[in-house]
């Protein structure tokens, strides 16, 4: 029997969350249990979480004091999954449905992987089908000096080097020796970080028969440049800083220093097309630059315990 417990965190939006966890409950491989983390919501979320009784699948409600962010509600919600004694997470977003079959085709593609994985992601499209969420491909070399990432094509696998968590599937033993995603980056980038930490010992796949639809409200990308609400303007300083230090933590000052001399060039966008707040947002730009060498956050582990 499946181990897998789905991990799912959520945020004033209970009615994208129920119909998450309509798409988890109708699974044509069952899950073990769902974990939602309720990042303080300030809607009805937690009572509709707390009446969940008599599912056929156990649901475990994690109810924060605060908004940790989404990094910190993966945080919280992956120690959960381990210290619950799951052997596998599922992870993703309240706006992520998966297909039926969307698990079973993940725990299939585990079986045709004979080396030890890091992690494997779902094929993400929108609503109309078009694919999004893409993540980056691994061109790391084989012996041949050639590019690797489709050693196993054949079995709908293609090598990947990072993942959103939209749908990431990984055995929790990974976090138990590799660690929790990192809390203190509060949002944006803290998957990126966790799935290149594990993509960096270990092969990681895209499985294209897993397929999750995302329901993502703002479908556009992410500009400092065009975003308007002020909350979320605020979140840019954390994009760049969080950005930065994955590129000096995994690439080196090289890439670092691309990224920032790339970035710096926002400047005279922001200035030219900007509406508003155009000091405000350069500030965020270069305070999050700089920050991203002063940012030194401890991973943390979660303490291992057999299920049953």
């Amino acid at each position: 029997m499946n181990n897998v417990c789905a991990v799912v965190v959520t945020f004033n939006r209970r009615a994208l969350l129920q119909r998450c966890i309509e798409h988890l409950l109708a699974q044509s491989s069952p899950l073990a249990g769902i974990v939602v983390v309720n990042n303080a919501s300030e809607d009805d979320t937690q009572s509709y979480l707390d009446g969940l009784h008599g599912q056929p699948v156990p649901i475990f409600p994690v109810h924060m004091t605060t908004n940790t962010g989404g990094a910190g509600g993966f945080h919280e919600g992956l120690k959960t999954s381990v210290e619950l004694g799951f052997s596998h997470s599922w992870i993703m977003d309240d706006d992520a449905l998966p297909q039926a079959d969307a698990l079973q085709e993940l725990l299939l593609a585990e079986k045709k992987v004979v080396d030890k994985y890091g992690f494997l992601t779902s094929k993400v499209v929108s609503e109309e089908g078009e694919v999004m969420n893409v993540p980056e491909i691994d061109f790391s070399p084989n012996s041949t000096g050639y590019s690797n990432w489709g050693e196993r094509i054949e079995d709908g696998l293609i090598a990947v080097e990072n993942a959103t968590f939209v749908s990431v599937f990984l055995p929790n033993q990974h976090l138990v020796e590799n660690g929790l995603p990192l809390k203190e980056m509060f949002i944006w980038g803290d998957d990126t970080e966790f799935t290149v930490r594990l993509s960096q010992k270990y092969r990681c796949y895209l499985v294209n028969k897993s397929i999750v639809v995302h329901k993502r409200v703002l479908k556009s990308g992410l500009s400092i440049i065009t975003e308007s609400a002020d909350f979320r303007l605020g979140w840019f300083y954390l994009l760049y800083r969080n950005q930065g230090y994955i590129k000096l933590k995994f690439y080196g000052r090289k890439v670092w220093l691309n990224y920032v001399c790339e970035n710096l060039k926002h400047i005279k966008q922001i200035l030219l097309h900007a509406e508003d707040r155009k000091l405000k947002r350069i500030k965020l730009l270069i305070t999050g630059l700089i920050d991203s060498t002063r940012f030194k956050p401890k991973i943390k582990y979660p303490e291992h315990k057999h299920k049953g």
